[in-house]
């Protein structure tokens, strides 16, 4: 029989009731300060303290991946997880998830409200300040705080907002760029192979490029002011007069 090996003492919890872990080989589990066995030692990973992540719950890990179990034992969320993030780090009440390689959300009943079907996702409010982010397939898009995608994963690039124009942020699709809002709206086609800064050549304007070598611009509603059909596009530039003087 193998000894069972008494490692730690656990935080100390609500009702002043003390946990401790316990090592049966390589086996951890936990007992109450009754001597009572509530986690029969079977997690690879070392118990972490009841409270830490979320009241009531102890992280456990078995074969590289992780879940929760709670002060009576009861496995709350499945040791499937190849990571288990910290509640509120990405968005108040969730924690982010790794299953597959891929990333989503569990809330704090540990319910998946983001299935792990992204290769990346942002915290919220970092771009956009109801929006996170989102990459699938290589493709960006953005969910809501209901964990709803609210934009496709179709664009090659989103960029910050704000950077152009207000309220407007530069995506790339197919290679083309073009302008949405903060509402999702396309406000500007992706069809320009570059789009320069407003205000840079003429005040209101935007340099338009397609195809890399024909130029034109648009205006702050998006509008084709100049159609891309010139080869080059240069501001006329004020010589200073000469005047003699005695």
């Amino acid at each position: 029989m193998k000894k069972l090996l008494l490692l730690l003492l656990l935080s100390i919890t609500s009702h002043a009731q003390e946990f401790f872990t316990v090592q049966n080989g390589d086996l951890y589990g936990v007992i109450n300060d009754k001597g009572i066995e509530i986690i029969t030692p079977k997690y690879h990973y070392s118990l972490g303290n009841f409270d830490e992540i979320k009241s009531g719950w102890a992280k456990v890990g078995f074969e590289g991946l992780f879940g929760f179990v709670d002060k009576q034992g009861k496995e709350i969320v499945e040791v499937k997880y190849q990571s288990i993030g910290n509640y509120g780090e990405y968005y108040a009440d969730w924690a982010l998830i790794k299953y597959n390689s891929k990333y989503g959300f569990i809330d704090k009943r540990g319910k998946e409200v983001v299935t792990p079907i992204y290769e990346k996702i942002d915290k919220f409010a970092e771009i956009h300040d109801d929006w996170a982010l989102v990459q699938e397939n290589s493709f960006y898009g953005f969910i809501d705080k209901t964990g709803n995608k609210v934009l496709e994963t179709k664009f090659e690039k989103i960029d910050a907002f704000d950077n152009y124009k207000k309220g407007w942020a530069l995506i790339l699709e197919d290679a083309k760029f073009g302008f949405i809002d903060r509402s999702g709206n396309l406000i500007v086609q992706p069809k320009y192979s570059q789009i320069g800064q407003f205000d840079e050549i003429k005040k209101g304007w935007a340099l338009i490029t397609v195809n890399g070598d024909k130029y034109g611009f648009i205006d702050r509603s998006g509008k084709e002011i100049v159609a891309p059909n010139y080869s080059s596009i240069e501001p006329f530039m004020k010589k200073k007069s000469s005047v003699a003087k005695n």
